[in-house]
């Protein structure tokens, strides 16, 4: 074995004896190697860099960040989609029961995942602070300052993600020992728990972190840089600013914060090469997507962003929608999985921007029963009902009459009573609602060729709408954000901005457009760009409307009609009717263990309300 392959060998067997471990991470893994050692060396070094890494989500994979339960999407557990495991018993059937508690809770166990997380990162911070190798080397000073500065990232990405699902949690900042005595510690306010994630993210930025991490190679893919610092910092802030934690008399100020922190995550973004991915389809690819939105979601990012330049963040694993969220048509399909609602169908607009049913102050379509309002002035035909919609909706879902394959005008999708994609009760190929997931989907994708796409963690999207949330809690739709220059500084450009690329007509700057009319506007927007991506299910609990949103789930049950025609006028159902909007669903609940643990050592109950 040559030396570059025996040091190699030393970390790959150094992470396996310290991930096995239960001894404090701080002594000795094995008895061998000393962290003194691990710090002392280049390559072991960066091999525990890259153990600060290993914990980041991979997506495509049960209970990790893509996958809630059992192989299905957050989507399930939101009123996006109603998943086919809701005939069997287990997590996902007793979820929409409200059947749950913090003992027998069917999402992963993320609070111990990312403090582990954490721990890692905190032993680096403290041991490559004097690196012996350095002091050796010191032209590797620079690296070395670059490895702190994602480290510092990694950090705040594993904290943040603790927060938005359990609320506020424990700073920790220090490597620990088994000694360390936690009696004093505490949940401390959610806004200090956000300053933290930020001052970590503005540490790693003054640092030097870079936009872009390497040579831009597939090695370098999924690295901490400038750019998801700022994604973090966008979110986190917005987070902050919403109903769920803005709870103080200072509720203004923490709007125009968060205002100006959105608009600066933006601004640097947008002045540093990221845009909105615009690649029109073509060969091949049009078979598959009619648009640059749907193209998006089935491609695969590349870390130099030659090409696409809207990926922030997203999961290094290929999602699997072809086998554990798809059509019965697909070689190889398990289960439809996360079958869209009737809800999140009907959120989409007409073409020319009316929406085809009348919306609450929540941006949310008025129900009577399982019937919507028609909107009379949108031109909506419930006789034709995916006709001129939104294209986001084509990309997105698939329903009955969609073509699986663009260019073959035969490939429609029967979805309806004894078609080959209709409703079924029971068998789990088959949708619960009359939908079925079309996004990440590529219909090459099968058994024999992966080509669906990659969950996106962060993307520039995102930003847009973040900003565009906080700028007109702040201040209002159409007035400048002080401090944010550049080509987008009001919430109404940023919002036009996605609907441009989604092919959709601006929101109308007419002195009509109040602040509480572009909200709920502007919240149904969110719904339909950043459908399926995680961020409905935290969306309506950190804007509080979860006991409104998560009641009943609806579909379309169509039948044809001996001329060739459907029947929709009676074909809308009521799939379930959801028990998990109780207010005590609006935060995870902690784990058993660690509560238990928590109430020893400081004799308080840490558990969430509800839990």
């Amino acid at each position: 074995m040559n030396v570059n392959n025996k040091k190699i060998a030393i970390v790959i067997m150094m992470s396996l004896i310290v991930t096995a471990c239960n001894k404090s991470l701080d002594m000795p893994p094995d008895g061998r190697v000393s962290l003194n050692q691990i710090f002392s060396d280049y390559d072991l070094s960066r091999g525990y860099l890259n153990r600060c890494y290993s914990y980041m989500p991979y997506g495509g994979t049960v209970g990790d960040y893509a996958m809630s339960y059992n192989g299905t999407l957050l989507a399930s557990f939101s009123d996006e989609a109603e998943d086919v495991q809701n005939s069997q018993s287990g997590g996902l059937q007793n979820w929409y029961l409200g059947n749950v508690s913090a003992s027998a809770f069917p999402m992963a166990d993320y609070w111990s995942q990312y403090y582990e997380g954490i721990r890692a990162c905190n032993i680096f911070l403290k041991g490559i602070e004097d690196a012996a190798f350095v002091k050796k080397r010191p032209a590797l000073a620079g690296e070395v300052q670059g490895w702190k500065a994602q480290v510092l990232v990694l950090r705040a990405f594993y904290y943040w993600q603790i927060l938005k699902r359990y609320g506020p949690a424990p700073v920790i900042s220090q490597s620990l020992d088994d000694q360390h005595d936690f009696s004093q510690y505490k949940r401390p306010p959610f806004s200090e728990c956000v300053d933290s994630v930020i001052a970590d993210c503005d540490k790693a930025i003054a640092d030097g972190l870079m936009w872009q991490i390497g040579l831009g190679q597939e090695g370098d893919r999924g690295s901490m840089t400038r750019a998801v610092a700022y994604a973090i910092e966008s979110e986190a802030a917005l987070y902050a600013a919403s109903d769920l934690w803005n709870t103080s008399a200072a509720k203004d100020e923490q709007w125009r914060r968060a205002a100006l922190l959105t608009g600066k995550a933006l601004s640097e973004c947008l002045a540093n090469g990221y845009q909105l991915f615009t690649e029109m389809p073509s060969g091949e690819v049009l078979a598959s997507s009619q648009s640059a939105y749907q193209t998006f979601f089935f491609s695969h990012s590349d870390p130099a962003r030659i090409r696409d330049k809207e990926t922030i963040l997203e999961c290094k694993n290929q999602l699997t929608i072809w086998r554990d969220a798809a059509l019965p048509v697909n070689n190889g399909a398990v289960k439809a999985g996360a079958c869209p609602s009737q809800e999140i169908v009907d959120a989409y607009e007409m073409a020319d921007g009316h929406s085809p049913f009348m919306l609450d102050n929540n941006g949310s379509v008025i129900y009577d029963g399982v019937s919507p309002r028609i909107n009379t002035a949108s031109g909506y035909d419930p006789d034709h009902p995916y006709n001129n919609r939104d294209p986001r909706l084509a990309a997105t879902i698939y329903f009955n009459g969609a073509l699986l394959d663009f260019t073959n005008p035969g490939s429609a999708l029967q979805v309806y009573n004894n078609g080959n994609c209709g409703v079924s009760y029971s068998d789990q190929r088959y949708t619960r609602t009359g939908y079925y997931l079309r996004k990440y989907h590529n219909n090459r994708s099968n058994i024999s060729n992966q080509a669906d796409g990659y969950m996106k963690i962060f993307r520039l999207a995102e930003l847009y709408l973040n900003f565009a949330e906080a700028a007109n809690e702040a201040y209002g739709p159409v007035a400048t954000v002080p401090g944010i220059s550049g080509p987008v500084a009001t919430a109404l450009a940023a919002v036009n901005t996605v609907r441009s690329r989604a092919g959709m007509p601006a929101f109308d700057a007419t002195g009509s457009l109040t602040q509480s009319g572009f909200r709920a506007r502007y919240r149904n927007e969110r719904r339909v760009e950043l459908s399926f991506e995680q961020h409905r299910f935290f969306d309506v609990r950190r804007w509080k409307i979860l006991e409104k949103t998560d009641q009943q789930i609806t579909g379309m049950n169509i039948s044809r009609k001996p001329d060739g025609t459907f029947n929709y006028a009676n074909a809308r159902f009521s799939v379930d009717s959801r028990r998990s909007n109780a207010t005590r669903f609006l935060l995870f609940p902690l784990p058993f263990a660690e509560v238990s643990k928590m109430e020893r050592y400081t004799g308080a109950n840490w558990q969430n309300p509800g839990w």
